[in-house]
């Protein structure tokens, strides 16, 4: 069972009041309109009560506040029983009787002598099954919950674990909070790369982590306390799975956390020679390279497994990535096929420490839908003008005209706002594929270090061998 998260996860009502009137206010106050959504993560959630708790606080603080802001909930635990029971969202009338009496009013309905929450806070919380060193479930994030304890580790793992899940947190300046009586190691205060955490006025362990001499534009610098908590208005990314046997067992959990993000495009695989290691998602948006990939005689080329796309556009491009070791988009490529598609590709290095970057990563997205929107849009912006210019002469005759261009033009820009919406919720989700292709690498390092350290001791075992034959030749001659 899970007998030690199960003692450690609940939180006390002096937390509970601690992120209801203070942490949680705060952070809402500082998403305004620069960065209208929330991102937290809360690792170690007993049977999920805690999470739907989290959930329960927020939406209590939008009814308050009367916005509709975009928050996930990332919940995650070391057991998959303890996830499968989260997923449920059913407790016995015992098990509730910490919360409120107005919270299991309003968010708890009955389900078969139990209690169950409904389905609006159920569906607000993505859980999964990750351990703690692994790092962050998303790219960015407003507020960490630490319901382990980080004596368990070692001081090294929690060095590596507070960097990976800095990345997160310094991108929005977030917050670290840990279980009272918790703190981080004063050696760990201040990471690689000017990454800092610095603690905060609390009643509990909080810390904030920002990178040395940045400044964005919702958080314009560290602070050592909470900001005030004052009421404002503001205003809303969904599933890609990666599958992986050229990387081996780092894809099992990796696959559970991609669940969360979009299916819409493909991801290759490539090494220096051009040739395709891995593919996945590339049915819909290049079924050719799909058939090229499930070769079993060689390794695919991938520009020539593709004589649609330009040629020397498409390896300028590739060259470049490995030559500066920076991403490389390309916005709109016209494929030469009937009917014309667009793809956009987005060329990512796979970078080792300081090393050059031996493989990238292409997610190539069909646009085509878009471009040929944009295209009737401009179509439509074109017609409309003339459109204009002769309503100067004649505006009577052309006015049922007009309005019948302006409505097309309104609808053909809200579909253009939504699929551009989606791209960008797209690329969000390859900040977290990349860092999860950087930790499989390393696993895959460390491999070939054991393979090394294996064939050294074979040839040592094989120089004995060589040697012991020699003697016996020498005795035998004696003997003779």
């Amino acid at each position: 069972m899970f007998e030690s998260e199960t003692q450690t996860a609940q939180f006390t009502p002096q937390e509970i009041s601690f992120l209801e009137t203070e942490l949680l206010p705060s952070l809402f106050q500082r998403n305004s309109s620069q960065n209208p959504n929330l991102r937290l993560w809360l690792a170690g959630i007993d049977e999920g009560l805690p999470a739907y708790l989290l959930a329960i606080m927020l939406c209590k603080l939008t009814e308050e506040y009367q916005i509709e802001p975009d928050l996930k909930i990332f919940a995650t635990s070391q057991h998959e029983q303890a996830i499968q029971l989260a997923r449920r969202g059913v407790y016995s009338s015992s098990a509730l009787d910490p919360l409120p009496e107005e919270y299991r009013e309003q968010f708890f309905e009955p389900y078969n002598y139990n209690l169950r929450v409904k389905t609006s806070i159920r569906y607000s919380i993505i859980f999964g099954c990750k351990d703690l060193p692994e790092g962050s479930p998303a790219p960015e994030l407003d507020l960490f919950l630490c319901r382990y304890s980080l004596a368990e580790y070692s001081l090294e793992e929690q060095r590596t674990f507070l960097r990976r899940v800095s990345l997160a947190l310094a991108a929005r300046q977030g917050y670290i909070m840990l279980r009272p009586g918790e703190s981080l190691p004063e050696q760990l205060l201040k990471l690689e790369g000017k990454i800092s955490y610095r603690p905060v006025e609390a009643p509990f362990p909080l810390y904030q982590c920002f990178r040395v001499g940045y400044s964005s534009p919702a958080n314009e610098v560290a602070q050592s306390k909470l900001a005030p908590i004052a009421k404002f208005s503001t205003e809303t990314t969904r599933p890609i799975t990666l599958q992986s046997n050229y990387f081996g067992p780092a894809s099992q959990w990796k696959e559970e956390l991609f669940k969360i993000w979009s299916e819409e495009a493909g991801l290759v695989l490539l090494n220096r020679n051009y040739q395709i290691l891995e593919t996945h998602g590339t049915e819909a948006v290049l079924p050719e390279l799909a058939l090229a990939a499930k070769n079993p005689t060689r390794q695919a080329d991938f520009l020539h497994s593709l004589p649609e796309l330009p040629y020397y556009q498409t390896r300028e491009a590739i060259d470049r990535t490995f030559e500066t070791g920076q991403v490389v988009s390309l916005k709109q490529v016209e494929l030469n096929s009937t009917p014309i598609r667009y793809l956009s590709l987005t060329l990512r290095p796979l970078l080792l420490d300081e090393a050059e970057p031996e493989l990238l990563v292409i997610h190539a997205k069909d646009i085509t839908e878009i471009v040929v929107l944009r295209q009737r849009l401009e179509k439509l912006e074109a017609e409309l003008l003339a459109a204009q210019a002769e309503n100067r002469h004649n505006s009577e005759n052309t006015q049922p005209e007009y309005s019948r261009l302006m409505e097309e033009l309104i609808k053909a820009n809200l579909e253009l706002e939504q699929s551009n919406l989606q791209l960008g919720q797209t690329n969000e989700a390859l900040q977290v594929s990349n860092e999860e292709l950087l930790l499989m690498h390393e696993e895959l390092q460390s491999t070939m270090e054991e393979l090394e350290a294996t064939n050294e001791e074979l040839e040592a075992t094989n120089e004995e061998l060589q040697f012991t034959m020699e003697k016996l030749k020498n005795k035998q001659s004696q003997q003779l």
